[in-house]
């Protein structure tokens, strides 16, 4: 009897063991399908060799027991769902789409000869869909030290040097992901030393004109945070020779550089001052996403120059709070709800040493650099304006 069902009973041991095997294989090659699709989302290339070169890495690297790979890799640009096989979501993506098939040879033969065991080649396949939404629009106002400490050395050359042209940089990239929203992104900016300065046309010509937040009082200067009545003094203080102004917030880049090109930095420090501006900016805004980023290198003016305790005194007040509150009580035209964050930039210095900008941004928000590649880093990816990998998508489920 035993002799008999030998060749029954291996069958059995072909089915079970070569079953497990291919159950096995199937989860990796879903597992290897997914990962590949989320690393082609998370790098976006538009080109179709390098997708598919990427997607057959990953599927190689995770799975080796395999014969006649093919991968098949197709993109598509969706203003919105419905256009690729969707319903119900209003966000422009990318869709990317993974197709795996190999075939894998059977490790143990037809004992039966009746074609119980498995094929001598079997094949199996794979797809896996993930999506990379555009974010939001964003209104960012980069709120810029333009104190004299900023025409130091650093990283092999000047600090407001390197720093004109990191955000210069940075702005070319934000107008550039405008092509792939909805709304356009906007930019401002905001330099400031003692004070924030404003062009304004006196006399014939245009001159910069000091405009000092602060009111006397904490609770005055946060009682009148976002009004903007103009209380311009036209003097130059006497040692700065600073030449900066505030520019509005604008889609166009180069509004942003032209005006950069043409600044010097000079004289103390006073960083709400630029937060406070920089907020009455962005509460103009029109977009969702509303950033202040301050970027400095040093800690508010103190000693003749109260600046360091002003700033102090508002804090206790939770004017930051007050500022978020307000931008975050709003809507854009099309009824979405507006998200605001302040964020810091620390230049060359700890800014956990002065816990003034720390205090207004929240300690998870302020970023300590270690040069101006850091710099360029940070601020590309505060102001990123789409899903950093990208998310796997199941037909099923969105059904």
């Amino acid at each position: 009897m035993f002799v008999i069902m030998m060749p029954v009973l291996m069958g059995f041991v072909t089915l079970g063991v070569e079953g497990a095997r291919y159950l096995a294989l199937k989860g990796r090659f879903r597992d290897a399908s997914e990962v590949a699709a989320l690393a082609i989302s998370a790098r976006g290339s538009n080109d179709l060799s390098e997708n598919q070169k990427l997607a057959e890495t990953v599927v190689r690297s995770m799975i080796s027991d395999m014969d006649n790979l093919k991968v098949m890799v197709k993109r598509k640009d969706c203003l919105n769902s419905m256009d690729c096989g969707g319903s119900h979501d209003d966000r422009r993506f990318h869709q990317f789409e993974v197709s795996i098939t190999s075939t894998h040879s059977r490790w143990f033969p037809d004992w039966t000869g009746d074609g119980m065991g498995f094929a001598e080649k079997t094949s199996l396949s794979m797809d896996a869909t993930s999506r990379k939404h555009y974010g939001s629009e964003v209104d960012v106002v980069f709120v810029a030290d333009f104190s004299d400490s900023m025409n130091s050395g650093w990283d092999g050359e000047k600090k407001i040097t390197r720093l004109k042209s990191v955000v210069k940089d940075v702005v070319k990239t934000l107008e550039a992901d405008s092509d792939t929203l909805q709304e356009k992104n906007t930019m401002g900016l905001v330099p400031f030393n003692n004070w924030t300065k404003e062009q304004r046309e006196k006399d014939g010509k245009w001159k910069l004109c000091r405009f000092t937040q602060w009111k006397g009082n904490a609770e005055k200067t946060i009682s009148a945070l976002f009004d903007e009545t103009e209380e311009c003094d036209f003097s130059v203080a006497k040692g700065d020779s600073s030449k900066f102004y505030t520019v509005p917030l604008d889609s166009k880049a180069q509004t942003v550089a032209t005006a950069l090109n043409k600044m010097t930095a000079d004289y103390g420090t006073a960083s709400y001052e630029g937060i406070i501006r920089a907020a009455q900016l962005l509460n103009k805004g029109k977009n969702p996403i509303r950033l202040i980023i301050v970027l400095s290198d040093g800690r508010d003016s103190s000693g003749s120059r109260p600046y360091k305790a002003n700033h102090a005194n508002l804090n206790k007040l939770k004017y930051c709070d007050k500022i978020r509150t307000t931008l975050n009580s709003q809507r854009t035209e099309s009824g979405r709800p507006v998200q605001s964050r302040i964020a810091v930039i620390g230049i060359d210095y700890d800014v956990n040493d002065d816990s003034n900008l720390a205090d207004c941004a929240g300690y998870d928000n302020v970023f300590t650099a270690k040069n101006m590649d850091d710099v360029h880093r940070l601020l590309l990816e505060l102001v990123g304006s789409s899903d950093e990998v990208g998310r796997l998508y199941n037909d099923a489920a969105s059904k």
